[in-house]
């Protein structure tokens, strides 16, 4: 006769699919070796329920050496229906013979069924960015990034009628910025069973890349260049660089690069800081958190972007050396990495004034050519000593207020 109290699950009580998945769990349960008495071991729904579609209860012909009989719940590609408790007994309930009521060993199947609104998604620095996990399981919902740091931007939808049984965590960014870029996990915690179940979606930032049009400067016969950036992370640096024309080479402007050039490549950085001047002032991209990279971000803006200058100098539009100079001034974003090798870049693609891309590429360039044009078509006013004073030519205002000055002063000293 059978034991009641000799029935046993192999394994865990529990286990956590994905849909898809398939499931072979098997239930022991000592049957005896004589043939007179053996009962069949099965698996069956708790409750009384039929057994979902695609769900099976295979039982082994013959008992061990010990006298127990295995019987295997199969699911070979299980789906939400098959979620739910399971349970393995020998048929018929040995607790018929001594008048209990009748006893299984319980298994709990749970389908992860957390699902995303979506799984990526590339955006531009300053914008909303909402993911939506829902689930139709009781338990714990909660969005985290991958090292284990909770996101309290989250709004959560419990069950009820109205989501006809399911849930809801929604994860709000309401001004994405460089710092929120990378995965994030949404992360279930059953209400029975200690597994965690969990979906990951993934934040790409785009990194944008704007220049001005040049600016004259007063009469100084200088133009200023404003370059403006948005990160796509805290490890890039917007910087000013040169392109030669039908070259591959692209230079780094800047006094900083010069000692980590070749000769022959610091020679040709020191003729184009002759022509062009990077801007002293530079305001670096700031976001929460972003003095934890840089020190000198503006951390009072929510979110701000990097600004760098490149100042034209007089030289070029008068220095035969700047005037042969042909090619475009590159405004571009450039990774911190010390194990990646120099100042040279690959070649651009395009020569677009504006491009984004989400592999660090992005840039803005600008013909020497066009600036040219820019200057000859403002030309500084009264320059004479280069030009010929032209005799069409209006007094400026200052010079107008001088002589005003003059005429009264000299009135005044007649009249004492």
């Amino acid at each position: 006769m059978l034991c009641p109290r000799r029935l046993r699950l192999l394994h865990l009580t529990y286990a956590i699919k994905e849909p898809g998945e398939s499931l072979n769990f098997n239930c022991s349960a000592a049957v005896g070796t004589d043939a007179r008495f053996r009962k069949e071991v099965v698996w069956h729904r708790v409750g009384g329920a039929p057994m979902p579609e695609g769900v099976f209860s295979r039982t082994a012909s013959f008992p061990d050496a010990r006298g127990f009989l295995n019987a295997s719940l199969s699911i070979p590609s299980i789906n939400d229906s098959h979620a739910g408790v399971y349970c393995c007994s020998p048929e018929p309930p040995v607790e018929h013979f001594y008048g209990q009521p009748a006893r299984c060993a319980e298994f709990l199947l749970i389908v992860n069924d957390l699902t995303l609104d979506r799984y990526s998604h590339d955006v531009n620095p300053g914008m909303a960015v909402s993911i939506t996990c829902s689930t139709n399981q009781a338990g714990d919902l909660c969005w985290r990034r991958l090292d284990g740091r909770l996101v309290p931007q989250t709004r959560h939808t419990p069950m009820s009628n109205a989501t006809r049984g399911g849930q809801s965590l929604t994860l709000f960014l309401p001004k994405v910025t460089a710092e929120d870029a990378g995965d994030y996990q949404c992360l279930l915690k059953p209400t029975e069973g200690d597994d965690k179940a969990s979906q990951t979606f993934s934040l790409r930032i785009n990194e944008i890349v704007e220049m001005s049009k040049p600016v004259k400067l007063g009469d100084s016969g200088e133009a200023l260049l404003r370059c403006t950036g948005y990160p796509s992370s805290s490890h890039e640096r917007l910087e000013w660089a040169f392109k030669e024309a039908d070259k591959d080479t692209v230079y780094l402007i800047g006094d900083q690069h010069l000692g980590d050039l070749t000769p022959s490549n610091r020679d040709r950085v020191s003729e184009l800081l002759r022509c062009f001047r990077p801007g002293l002032n530079k305001t670096f991209a700031s976001w929460p958190g972003s003095e934890f990279y840089n020190p000198q971000t503006n951390t009072t803006e929510l979110y701000s972007p990097e600004e760098i200058d490149m100042l034209v100098l007089t030289k070029f539009t008068q220095d035969p050396a700047c005037e042969s100079v042909r090619g475009h001034l590159v405004c571009q974003y450039r990774r911190l990495n010390p194990l990646l090798p120099s100042l040279l870049q690959p070649e651009f693609v395009d020569f677009t004034r504006r491009s984004q891309h989400s592999n660090g590429t992005a840039r803005a360039i600008i013909s020497l050519e066009e600036i040219r044009e820019f200057l000859e078509e403002n030309p500084v006013q009264g320059s004479a000593s280069q030009f010929g004073a032209d005799p069409n030519a209006k007094e400026s205002p200052y010079r107008l207020q001088m002589a005003t000055c003059l005429l009264i002063l000299l009135i005044e000293f007649c009249l004492i």
